[in-house]
């Protein structure tokens, strides 16, 4: 009869520490181990707070990668007026039309803005890599692990087993390619899957006729238009029509028109590391008023000395009113 008894304590101790461990893990709905104890009294705060973070430092019932920002705001060096005085040239061509008139499109890139860029959603292929980029790396099949790995200074990637791989300088497309080559090499039915987490900081130089010039730190993803804004904006000195985009001694003009009016094309440019950016003077002006959607100020294309009345329509927005007019 005592042995009976032993054994039925036993197997009941058993029990309760079995019981422990499923709702420490959480595998028992609306029971927490706040609840439960090998003795049948509840676990002090103290033992409870210690059992967790055991369970924490084990990666038991967590999630083991962290969450990354979903974007990143870049603010202005400075805090700028949200709205300009009138500029010489309005204040002149105003006086000559007998009406108020304003320079097209510095209200929109004439003021320092705050900048989001976004680090969520695919990146496209021809994104370049560079040092303090973040790869995620995922290996499906045979072998099944999962590696969060920068681009190093020396510009390579190091995962396990494999040999570095150069992802510095090149598209995300090509580093795919070298590393599912690098993956059929040393594993056997292994699949790579490659996603970019954080991104890296990138310094680019912008001069000329900007509110605040000087050096921007923005992300992979940002683009001309988001280092202008950080830096001020557009003086109404300047030009929106050529601004340049200097790499490795190579000049790329945008026009910022484009970004402004139905009509132009929008370079999508992502700056590099080292980039600069020159806003040159302003260009040759017309000025455009009476029944038109936007008049105002408007820049020539670089180059341009003169320009049709069609032409001058379609930058003001066209005609107002339909009908006929004498031109």
């Amino acid at each position: 009869m005592g042995f009976g008894r032993k054994l039925a304590n036993s197997t009941w101790r058993w029990l309760r520490a079995y019981w422990v461990i499923i709702a420490a893990l959480g595998l028992v709905p609306g029971v927490t181990l706040a609840q439960t104890s090998l003795s049948g009294i509840p676990l002090s705060s103290e033992q409870l707070q210690q059992f967790m973070q055991s369970r924490s430092a084990n990666g038991v019932g967590g999630a083991q990668a962290s969450q990354l920002p979903t974007e990143t705001v870049l603010r202005p060096a400075q805090s700028f007026r949200p709205k300009l005085p009138p500029s010489r040239l309005e204040k002149i061509l105003s006086r000559r039309a007998g009406v108020k008139l304003r320079q097209f499109g510095y209200d929109q890139l004439g003021v320092g803005q705050t900048v989001t860029v976004p680090q969520v959603g695919a990146i496209a292929n021809n994104y370049v890599l560079g040092p303090g980029d973040e790869i995620v790396v995922d290996l499906r099949g045979q072998v099944n692990a999962q590696y969060s790995v920068s681009v190093t200074r020396s510009g390579q990637v190091v995962l396990p087993k494999l040999a570095p791989i150069l992802a510095a300088g090149r598209t995300l497309g090509a580093f795919k390619e070298d590393l599912d080559a690098a993956v059929k090499r040393a594993f056997v039915a292994t699949q790579a899957y490659v996603t970019l987490g954080q991104l890296r900081q990138i310094s680019v130089l912008v001069v000329g006729d900007v509110a605040n010039p000087g050096t921007r730190i923005v992300t992979g993803l940002s683009t001309p238009v988001d280092a202008i804004l950080l830096s001020g904006g557009v003086k109404k000195t300047g030009s929106l029509r050529n601004v340049e985009l200097i790499r490795d001694g190579h000049v790329t003009h945008i026009d910022l028109y484009d970004l402004l009016t139905p009509h132009g094309a929008p370079k999508s440019i992502a700056l590099a590391d080292g980039d600069r950016i020159l806003v040159p003077p302003l260009g040759p002006t017309v000025a455009v008023t009476g029944w038109v959607r936007r008049p105002g100020i408007y820049e020539l294309a670089p180059g341009q000395r003169a320009i049709s009345v069609r032409g001058l329509m379609s930058l003001a927005g066209g005609l107002e009113v339909r009908g006929a007019y004498h031109l």
